[in-house]
């Protein structure tokens, strides 16, 4: 499953949740017993929803920067800001020369990223935009509100962005 659509699933399921709290606050849900649901629970679910949906941003922006890594590298070659990233990876000159006899080595680097990267939230636009920035992207909300035609300040303003 590729980047977006898991993100467009784990934003659907916090919708979900959203709307399980809204009906259940509408009808004062009793839990199994008869007793009335504690606001606690219903916060919890809101909460949940929260959780889910800045889970599922970062989980889409390293999903992302993963699939773009092989056709990067092969369209354009390790930059100097790439090379880094990936030596800070582990993929260094010992590592790429146990590949040469493996089939599909871009892939293997990819996993090697990944193993590292995975471990790393990116929850702000600074730590998104720097691990784009090893792509060339200089200014990710920039490029972003260019391609939807719209100002970066509203861009901005509709991420809830500083």
């Amino acid at each position: 499953m590729g980047a977006h659509t898991a993100f467009r699933r784990s934003i659907q399921r916090a919708k979900n949740l959203l709307e399980i709290h809204a009906s259940a606050t509408a009808i004062a849900l009793t839990k199994a017993d008869g007793t009335a649901l504690h606001a606690e629970a219903l916060d919890d679910l809101l909460r949940s929803a929260v959780v889910l949906t800045v889970s599922a941003m970062d989980s889409y922006f390293h999903d992302r920067f993963s699939e773009m890594l092989v056709p990067y590298l092969r369209r354009h070659g390790p930059n100097p800001s790439l090379a880094k990233h990936l030596e800070s990876c582990g993929v260094n000159v010992e590592f790429l020369l146990q590949l040469f006899n493996k089939k599909r080595p871009l892939a293997h680097v990819r996993r090697k990223v990944d193993q590292r990267l995975f471990t790393k939230p990116l929850h702000s636009p600074e730590e998104i935009n720097s691990l784009f920035q090893k792509y060339k992207v200089d200014d990710l909300l920039k490029a972003v509100a260019d391609a939807r035609r719209i100002a970066k300040k509203t861009l901005k303003q509709r991420l809830g962005c500083r």
